[in-house]
């Protein structure tokens, strides 16, 4: 199969996950199903998408940056109103009147000061999965747990094939 049928497969199943929004219909997990039966077809599918994933990812990261400077500007002209109309008492323009109302009062903690009676402790039970794994390496048994095998996937190139 030539490679153009084997990339347009796989853009045919991502522009059919991103359609559906990522909902497997039954024909979507057919063309999952076909692709993956073919080496090159899903190789060139898990390109595309580990592409697509680092794009998106960059995308994200721009957008969250800009998030982020929208909100400081506006923590920072928020606070800045807020001394002009602690000193004018009324800040007024032809849309909006800026004044202060008064609100719940806020709690400061010096922590270091503060008797016991004030303070909560957080008791967490977690498992030390670190500390379990390296004790069922070392042939310990563990009750309630066990070390199972793990496999990834690793894709390389088929250089047999490449010359040919």
């Amino acid at each position: 199969m030539s490679n153009l049928v084997i990339s347009q497969k796989a853009i045919q199943l991502a522009s059919n996950l991103e359609l559906l929004e990522g909902e497997i219909t039954p024909d979507v997990e057919q063309q999952m199903l076909d692709l993956s039966k073919s080496a090159d077809d899903a190789g060139l599918f898990l390109d595309r998408s580990e592409y697509l994933i680092k794009y998106f990812k960059s995308f994200r990261d721009q957008i969250s940056a800009k998030i982020k400077t929208l909100e400081n500007a506006s923590e920072f002209v928020e606070s800045e109103l807020k001394k002009s109309v602690e000193t004018l008492g009324e800040l007024s323009g032809e849309s909006f009147v800026f004044k202060l109302q008064k609100t719940k009062g806020r709690v400061v903690v010096d922590e270091s000061l503060l008797h016991e009676n004030y303070l909560r402790t957080k008791i967490t039970h977690e498992p030390d999965k670190a500390k379990i794994y390296d004790d069922l390496k070392a042939g310990i048994q563990v009750e309630g747990a066990k070390l199972e095998e793990n496999y990834s996937l690793k894709k390389t190139i088929n250089t047999k094939k490449i010359g040919k």
